[in-house]
């Protein structure tokens, strides 16, 4: 047995929950199984959401061959895993207490379903991470452009229609929303995109600049000496610092967050200008910040900010306001910007697929994303028609 083979259950709900026997609780259901933690350290599926015993339970999720290899992991000693509300095991040998509490666990022992375990392996070994990868450049220009822009159009939805904030959000709101969310890039999205739910914008905003800072670090609960013990504090182990580049660091990010809250105007008048000049407005704006060079925004990082923040904004505003004019401005912002690079990009590459600036870079992230990865090349436009020749 693996520990991914574990991971690929849960992830694609796979477990027969119904043929469990319970350890150390009488009734148990999923209400959501979270997020999964493929490439960084820290639980496996975070923001997972279970019914034990009648009582809902909202946290983490972590997996391993035996539950003592908890102990093992040294997972005792990390705050990281403070919040792990379910630990899902081949096997159970060894009751695990965090701070005298036992947490519930799962043993799968009794049912896995080796035929198709072995079959899992086989894929595995054989099976490159991108199946067409040597037959891509085979795809006519016409028919890739046109599934690199489907594919673009069917990301920026999917960023963007479930977003769901406070009642009756101003469009400002949303724009502080995306904004913030993007502060955290792959890594540190989902505790960003919290941090985002857990500011009363307006509010925040009206509070003197030393102010700003001391409540936001104190949401943040990453920073000691707290000069304001906030009852809106989220859960330190949230953050995720392993293998996390020292310019990355989340610590590093919130410092540079709470200096664009502070120094930015959150005017939107920008909308209206043409995507070049939405770029060199929003870069000289953040350059005109009057912070340590330690803080400094890269250009990189201020096109990071424009990919995963204004970009999606401008979506979003076009779509509930049913202004094209918005939605075009968001896809040419991209085809302005330089492509990505990042690890699922360099996939591409490996096949001498090179995106030319960051629409095509979002176009093939997304494609990787919700085809390659799920191996569903009979849905998948490109597929098709390598299949079919």
């Amino acid at each position: 047995m693996i520990e991914k083979y574990l991971h690929y259950l849960w992830d694609k709900k796979l477990i027969p929950f119904h043929k469990l026997e319970s350890t150390n609780f009488e009734s148990f259901k999923i209400l959501d199984y979270g997020s999964y933690n493929q490439f960084e350290s820290g639980p496996d599926f975070f923001n997972a959401t279970i019914l034990l015993d009648q009582l809902k339970w909202v946290g983490n999720v972590e997996m391993h061959i035996r539950s003592s290899d908890w102990i093992r992991h040294k997972h005792h000693k990390d705050n990281a895993y403070n919040n792990v509300i379910l630990h899902v095991v081949y096997e159970n040998d060894l009751t695990i207490n965090q701070f005298g509490f036992e947490i519930p666990t799962i043993e799968l022992k009794n049912v896995i379903d080796w035929k198709h375990f072995n079959n899992y392996q086989i894929n595995l070994k054989k099976a490159p991470t991108i199946l067409c990868g040597t037959q891509f450049k085979s795809v006519t220009d016409i028919h890739r452009i046109h599934f690199l822009e489907k594919s673009l159009y069917a990301r920026l939805i999917r960023k963007t229609s479930s977003v769901s904030l406070r009642e009756d959000p101003t469009s400002v709101a949303y724009f502080f929303y995306f904004v913030t969310k993007s502060f955290g890039a792959k890594t540190n999205q989902l505790p960003f995109e919290e941090l985002a739910k857990r500011i009363d914008f307006y509010n925040l905003k009206a509070q003197k600049q030393k102010d700003q800072l001391a409540i936001i670090r104190s949401i943040t609960d990453l920073f000691e000496q707290q000069a304001i013990n906030h009852s809106n504090r989220m859960n330190a182990s949230s953050w995720k610092h392993g293998g996390v580049r020292p310019l990355n660091s989340p610590i590093r990010r919130i410092n540079q967050f709470i200096q664009f809250f502070i120094y930015f105007d959150f005017n939107l008048d920008f909308c209206e200008l043409t995507p070049q000049a939405i770029i060199s407005c929003f870069k000289e704006k953040i350059l005109n910040f009057p912070i340590a060079a330690s803080l400094s925004f890269s250009d990189s990082f201020q096109n990071t900010i424009l990919i995963n923040g204004v970009v999606p904004f401008l979506f979003w505003l076009g779509n509930k306001h049913e202004h094209n004019n918005f939605i075009e401005k968001a896809i040419e912002i991209l085809s302005f910007l330089p492509a990505e690079k990042n690890s699922t990009l360099k996939k591409w590459k490996d096949f001498g697929v090179k995106p030319k600036n960051a629409a095509e870079s979002q176009a093939y992230l997304e494609i990787f994303n919700e085809f390659c990865k799920n191996k569903k090349c009979l849905s998948c436009s490109i597929g098709q028609q390598l299949l079919a020749e």
